[in-house]
């Protein structure tokens, strides 16, 4: 059922004093492995500590998840980049972003205008350091949330229109993650990720023996 292995993903565990009990992380994964080898209802859900959060006011979920302990994965590292951290990029380096953030919101109302914003807002990192920067904000800002553990991957095809290499990406975004760990004690990864050229898409198609 995807909407609770969204729940899973999101809220595993519970924390006292707004800091993670490392502790409870083994049961916790026990928790999650019974659910994604079994086909739950919501009630088996219930019965090891996950919510029902169908239908839950904003309010009453904000005060339910503000006590439990996230996890986040898969995460695009540009597309969670603050619009305030984005404009103060855009300062930075003399672009205006009027038409892509407004009232502290990303604009866009379709699929295309999102790939838009994105791409737009993606084009303000133009540094190793600045991927930094946008790693450290990320992971500061989930700690914030009660998050102990996050997986990020970025865009190698931005960086790339940037001049960044592959290696300096994965290098500023590992430097971000430890600069997060040792100020919020959070953890991080990085999803290893590279977009294959058309003769690398031809050649693994031909060694798995699959048409293209």
């Amino acid at each position: 059922n995807g909407s609770i292995i969204g729940i899973i993903i999101r809220t595993i565990g519970t924390h006292s004093n707004g800091h993670p009990n490392r502790k409870i992380i083994p049961s916790t994964i026990a928790k999650i492995i019974y659910l994604f080898i079994s086909r739950p209802n919501k009630n088996s859900v219930k019965s090891i500590g996950v919510p029902n959060l169908e239908n839950t006011e904003p309010k009453k979920l904000e005060a339910a998840t503000n006590t439990m302990i996230k996890a986040e994965i898969h995460c695009h590292i540009e597309g969670a980049a603050d619009p305030n951290l984005v404009l103060r990029l855009a300062g930075k380096y003399g672009l205006d972003l009027n038409d892509t953030i407004r009232d502290g919101q990303y604009v866009w109302s379709d699929f295309t205008s999102f790939l838009n914003a994105y791409d737009r807002a993606s084009a303000v990192f133009r540094t190793p350091d600045d991927y930094r920067l946008l790693t450290y904000d990320y992971f500061s800002r989930l700690a914030g949330q009660g998050a102990i553990y996050g997986e990020v991957f970025g865009s190698s095809d931005h960086a790339a229109l940037m001049g960044i290499s592959y290696v300096d990406l994965v290098e500023a975004i590992a430097a971000g993650i430890d600069d997060a760990r040792r100020e919020y004690g959070i953890e991080g990864r990085i999803i290893n990720w590279k977009r294959l050229n058309r003769d690398q898409r031809v050649g693994f198609a031909n060694f798995c023996d699959h048409d293209l």
